[in-house]
């Protein structure tokens, strides 16, 4: 019976891989590509032992800064599972450099420890355009599905960070009300790339450069197919006197009518902050 039940999964899975739309099909022509961003204030503490991994104090502390920027605002998006209508319009202008930070780094001694600690603002931003995408094709150990922590291969279809890690999310192909749209439900870093003397081109060459990367959080199992969205960070040194410098919302009161009107539905973004 087993056998049977095994056998029709995976005619199933068979069916729907072949039924599924080509990936440069979710990339709309006529769409660059709607932007997502989130910000945040943080302190990175480290002991001395976590300085002394790197060359530098200060280059300590950038590179733990961007990795708690990028945890702590990925898993705002990711609680969310938001859906996005990537784009292939036109080019982002951010260019190849996904990591900026600006500031001084002056950490503060810690009064009863040998620990030092550094205030940073942050901002990431994800564009789901064509060319900061690319596909997830294989992982570590001949694994079939990936998880927190395992390692992963990656084909960027077109830009790759020029120096230093990327961050990223994981998102897998999704059809909605006829709709092709991606649903984001993961997230990692890219720590290798391969760089080739021909980058992918829309219609040149059918090979991208190739990465490899860690799943660092995720709400599903990760599976071949599956792509990435690299995000740009932007960080600062701060001290603990200054304000962040973030543009300011204002929130209007809404009107209660009734009862039943109050209640949110499925598509009300209220819903999604209450969850």
């Amino acid at each position: 019976m087993w056998r049977k039940l095994l056998l029709s999964s995976l005619l199933l899975f068979a069916v729907s891989c072949a039924r599924e739309e080509p990936v440069q099909n979710y990339f709309y022509l006529q769409d660059p590509g709607e932007e997502f961003y989130e910000q945040a204030r943080f302190e990175v503490s480290l002991d001395p032992a976590e300085i002394d991994e790197f060359a530098t104090l200060e280059k300590a502390f950038w590179e733990h800064g961007a990795d708690k920027c990028f945890s702590i605002n990925a898993r705002k998006v990711i609680n969310r599972e938001p859906l996005v209508r990537p784009g292939r319009m036109g080019s982002p202008g951010s260019g190849t450099v996904f990591v900026r930070t600006s500031g001084e780094i002056e950490p503060v001694q810690a009064s009863m420890t040998d620990a030092q600690s550094q205030e940073f603002t942050c901002m990431l931003s994800t564009i789901p355009h064509w060319s900061l995408a690319g596909e997830i094709v294989a992982f570590d150990k001949d694994k079939t599905i990936a998880a927190t922590r395992d390692k992963i291969d990656v084909e960027l279809f077109d830009r790759y960070p020029e120096k230093g890690p990327a961050y990223f999310f994981v998102a897998r192909r999704t059809e909605r009300e006829g709709r092709l749209l991606l649903k984001v439900f993961g997230s990692g870093k890219l720590q290798q790339v391969l760089q080739s003397d021909t980058q992918m081109k829309w219609h040149e060459n059918p090979s991208g450069t190739l990465g490899r990367g860690i799943i660092l959080e995720t709400r599903r199992e990760v599976r071949p197919g599956d792509l990435i969205l690299l995000s740009y960070l932007s960080v600062e040194g701060v001290h603990e006197e200054d304000e962040p410098e973030y543009e300011e919302v204002q929130v209007q009161p809404r009107m209660r009518i009734s009862p039943e009107e109050d209640e949110p539905t499925e598509d009300d973004p209220e819903l999604w902050r209450k969850k």
